[in-house]
């Protein structure tokens, strides 16, 4: 049996312990270790029911990513617009610049064009958009940052699969939709501000952190890492 320092009092169980807490009654290995506490929740901000908001900087990026992944399909369609647009008013010193065979002149003809390049790729960001929330509540660039759609009202339970295909093409058209517009003179370029205040809006929205085409299709974003 070790002795106490001189001037220390003895422990309550006789021992001298110079590296550690004295032992407890009844506990022959000393102080126990805390439990292992689980894994920690995702970053974000609380939700309703229990989920995590998803951090504005992280939706900013899986956007970039999603705008990467469809820029292969919007060049080749845009490629596509320019083909046909040279052969219908063609190329070299046979060109009119004052005709154009689909409409009633130059200009109006490359106007029918650009509603026509607008629409598709309307229907192309729709398309993309409106398939993968209402199969997998996600896009390609929420998949790589851990996010996903849920319905407002059905948070607690969040469905895993993807939302109702009506809810999907609300968001989507409310995201996309200006797009469709670009091609109209002055509205066009007024209407071009309106994906930056929509991206812009969660810093603002409380208590949920919506978007715009999520307060119209009464939905969140969630974290889920």
């Amino acid at each position: 049996m070790s002795h106490p320092a001189p001037g220390q009092p003895p422990n309550d169980d006789g021992f001298h312990h110079p590296y550690g807490q004295p032992r407890q009654p009844g506990d022959p290995y000393g102080t126990p270790q805390q439990p292992y506490a689980g894994p920690q929740p995702p970053y974000g901000t609380p939700g309703p029911g229990g989920v995590r908001l998803a951090e504005w900087w992280k939706r900013l990026l899986a956007r970039i990513i999603d705008v990467l992944v469809l820029l292969i399909p919007a060049f080749i369609l845009q490629f596509i617009i320019a083909i046909g647009y040279l052969g219908i008013v063609g190329v070299g010193p046979h060109r009119s610049p004052n005709t154009f065979p689909m409409g009633g002149g130059g200009r109006d003809g490359i106007l029918l064009l650009d509603a026509i390049s607008s629409l598709l790729m309307l229907a192309l960001l729709f398309g993309y958009e409106v398939w993968m929330l209402s199969r997998w509540g996600r896009t390609v660039g929420k998949m790589a940052m851990g996010l996903r759609v849920v319905p407002l009202s059905g948070t607690a339970h969040p469905r895993a699969g993807g939302l109702p295909a009506s809810t999907a093409a609300i968001r989507a058209l409310v995201w996309w939709g200006p797009w469709g517009l670009n091609w109209i003179p002055l509205i066009g370029a007024i209407i071009g501000f309106f994906p930056l205040l929509n991206g812009l809006w969660p810093l603002w929205d409380k208590p949920n952190q919506q978007s715009l085409n999520d307060k119209a299709a009464a939905t969140i974003v969630t974290a889920e890492r």
